[in-house]
């Protein structure tokens, strides 16, 4: 009797620590409040609200425009609009997708790599799938794009944030995501809807997940902002359809239905992180 006793505390210990592990910290300074938790922790996640994301994202990157940062779209259409979207609101930033052409990938890339601080950003296919030169020089081996962005000897000044805001298409290449890398200072932060919280269950075991809060009244700022781009500029009006279309098909065609349902998803919340008042019918 004491013996199963004694395995049920044990268990109940284990649970209790692994509730302590999701902290919820400033995302502007991650290295506030519990110094020894927080010092080791490289893996974030913020919920964020279908209506909610864009003025979440803005907030962050805002916030840390001294930083050095690589945001993670599900799609080229995705990115073309966010990449519009905030440099209209003051947020300048590189990117690089399957669309550009080898030349003016490198030169981004360089460009990117060599900076002290910027916003690069990318796809979830070229991030995890592009395979380039780390230096101009040619003669060097080849490497993955998230290679470069993570190590060390490859780039000189690593990334203080990486970003995944749209929903990997790989979850084992996620497992081996932003912030796994030791020797960096470089941390990762996902972007969850609520009815994704799920997707934790599956890579917390390899690191310890911190939870993200955004309490800046900016983030409704934003997303005024960016509802009245979309509402003025034609060309930002068609890439925020476009860009919402694509966002909805990458969604439905997520292989982990488990986890990333379009069922799920809440339409017109969805939209509003386009800007879009009305969404779209999209046939699946």
């Amino acid at each position: 009797m004491k013996r199963g006793r004694a395995i049920v505390q044990d268990e109940d210990r284990r649970r209790k620590k692994k509730k302590n592990v999701i902290q919820k910290v400033n995302p502007s300074d991650p290295e506030s409040g519990d110094q020894s938790k927080n010092s080791s922790a490289r893996g974030f996640y913020c919920i964020a609200p279908g209506d909610q994301r864009f003025g979440l994202l803005a907030t962050f990157l805002k916030k840390n425009l001294k930083k050095k940062i690589v945001v993670i779209f599900s799609t080229y259409r995705s990115l073309l609009f966010h990449n519009q979207v905030l440099i209209a609101l003051g947020i300048p930033n590189l990117s690089i997708h399957e669309k550009l052409d080898d030349a003016k990938a490198r030169s981004t890339i360089d460009q990117f790599r060599d900076a002290d601080r910027g916003l690069l950003l990318t796809t979830d296919a070229v991030f995890y799938g592009l395979i380039i030169s780390p230096v101009s020089d040619r003669s060097r081996s080849l490497c993955y794009l998230s290679d470069l962005c993570l190590t060390p000897h490859l780039c000189s000044h690593l990334q203080d944030w990486i970003l995944q805001f749209e929903p990997p298409d790989d979850v084992e290449k996620y497992k081996q995501r932003p912030g796994q890398q030791q020797g960096g200072n470089n941390r990762g932060l996902l972007f969850l809807l609520p009815q994704e919280i799920s997707f934790l269950k599956g890579v917390r075991d390899s690191d310890s997940f911190l939870q993200c809060e955004f309490s800046d009244i900016k983030t409704g700022i934003f997303q005024s902002q960016m509802e009245k781009l979309v509402q003025k500029n034609f060309r930002i009006h068609q890439l925020s359809t476009e860009g919402y279309r694509s966002y909805f098909h990458a969604y439905a065609s997520n292989p982990h239905k488990a986890i990333f349902n379009v069922k799920n998803l809440d339409p017109q919340a969805s939209s509003a992180s386009f800007g879009i008042k009305r969404p779209p019918k999209i046939l699946v």
